[in-house]
């Protein structure tokens, strides 16, 4: 949305609240004289803190693409260099080649290339000191070698050199490099001032050693294929639904004047909503409670809109409330749910969630009682492309069902099917992945 469209429609509100005081006034009089006092200021105050609201999302938005596919072009870029001298040798006789192609393509001045137990390459400033077959010393090597997380030292001292003239203040130690599933090595990357490190440069890391661990595996062309693809997704992933936005604001302004405390907990949630969708670039998989909590933060929204049309059933084994799913499929089949299958209920609509284990591996149903249900034309095809003339529904699933196959393979793909009464959409996490 546009900040000049939302520019407009955030007139629409108050002048539809001051023509209701006009209506229902006792005293017209007394009515035509408060809209006279508070008609422009309430109408120019709304309208702009709207535009606002929607330039600072829609530059969040950009900023986030923009980063991530700066940085993966690049680390897609060094990866590629790197290939060829990963194909066909070992990390021990190719160590100084890749470390020399590092030093030349990352801002870092220095870096290392180690095994589980020693320096196999070094360049950079403090080459006087910093040795090849050196032992690993750095008690942060250790951490990241054995947890497989990246880890970062801000301050010389973590980086345990005794050489008092050691030009090399900080570092980030990037996780081990594997080859099928074996530790074979560690990345170092050396800063001269702890102001170099910033997130960008922490997710580069991250990235790299990534890639460089799966072409390692052999299967480089096809993991450079799946971070494009990824890349896209997530783009995908970090736009919101215009509508749902703008009604939440207008909920949240109505509440104020009515119920102010009421007001304050949805914009909580709407702010807890909000963060989950700006953060959903940054993550692959997150825990099942994680992705709960923003189906929840969505939800309290949505019934604080209908309280008395809308109920929810959950029934979740809470045995696999941290295994790791794709972030933003549960809310978006949710979601899915309430815009379209129960889109024209006049009763009560019912939302059910189930989450259990199986023989397959866990699986995750939404349904609800609309009565709609898919077309049945549509049942072989959909979640498989997406259909710009169901708006908001066809693309979503699409969307979600792409991320899980990308992610999970092909198992975990979306299953469709209509019930007695309303439709239901689920998949199945398999077995070997957690």
């Amino acid at each position: 949305m546009a900040p000049v469209k939302a520019l407009f429609i955030g007139m629409f509100p108050p002048v539809l609240y001051m023509g209701m005081i006009l209506m229902f006034i006792p005293d017209q009089e007394a009515g035509i004289r408060i809209v006279n006092h508070i008609g422009i200021p309430l109408v120019l105050t709304n309208a702009i803190a709207l535009a606002i609201i929607t330039m600072m999302i829609r530059s969040a938005l950009k900023e986030m693409e923009r980063e991530a596919a700066l940085e993966t072009n690049r680390a897609l870029s060094i990866a590629e260099k790197t290939l060829p001298h990963l194909k066909d040798a070992t990390l021990d006789s190719n160590a100084k080649a890749m470390a020399d192609l590092l030093y030349e393509e990352l801002d870092a001045a220095a870096i290392a290339i180690a095994d589980q137990h020693k320096v196999l390459s070094f360049v950079g400033e403090g080459q006087d000191h910093h040795q090849v077959g050196d032992p690993i010393k750095m008690q942060l090597s250790q951490v990241a070698l054995n947890t497989g997380e990246i880890q970062v030292a801000y301050n010389q001292s973590e980086l345990q050199c005794l050489h008092e003239s050691c030009p090399l203040q900080t570092a980030i130690m990037i996780p081990p490099l594997y080859r099928s599933r074996e530790v074979i090595g560690l990345i170092n990357l050396y800063f001269k001032h702890s102001q170099q490190i910033r997130a960008v440069e922490v997710e580069l890391a991250k990235g790299l050693g990534t890639i460089i661990s799966n072409q390692l595996s052999g299967f480089e062309a096809e993991r450079m294929k799946e971070l494009l693809k990824e890349t896209e997704i997530r783009n995908l992933q970090a736009q919101i639904n215009p509508h749902f936005l703008f009604n939440t604001f207008n909920l949240i302004h109505s509440l104020m004047r009515v119920d102010y405390e009421e007001a304050r907990r949805i914009l909580v949630r709407f702010s807890q909503y909000m963060r989950a969708n700006l953060n959903i670039a940054s993550k692959s998989l997150i825990p099942l409670t994680e992705e709960m909590n923003h189906v929840d933060a969505y939800l309290d929204i949505v019934k604080a809109r209908f309280p008395d049309r809308l109920k929810i059933y959950r029934k979740i084994d809470d045995s696999i409330i941290d295994v790791l799913i794709p972030s933003a499929t549960l809310q978006p089949l949710v979601e899915n749910c309430i815009e379209h299958g129960l889109k024209n209920v006049t009763y009560t609509g019912v939302i059910n969630i189930h989450i259990g284990q199986s023989l397959e591996g866990i699986t995750m149903e939404v349904s609800d009682n609309g009565g709609v249900g898919f077309p049945e034309s549509l049942l072989t095809t959909i979640g498989k492309k997406p259909y710009s003339n169901r708006t908001g529904n066809g693309t979503a699933l699409y969307n979600v069902n792409e991320r899980l196959k990308g992610l999970l393979g092909d198992e975990a793909q979306l299953m469709f099917r209509n019930l007695k009464q309303g439709s239901s959409v689920s998949f199945t996490i398999p077995i070997e992945e957690y």
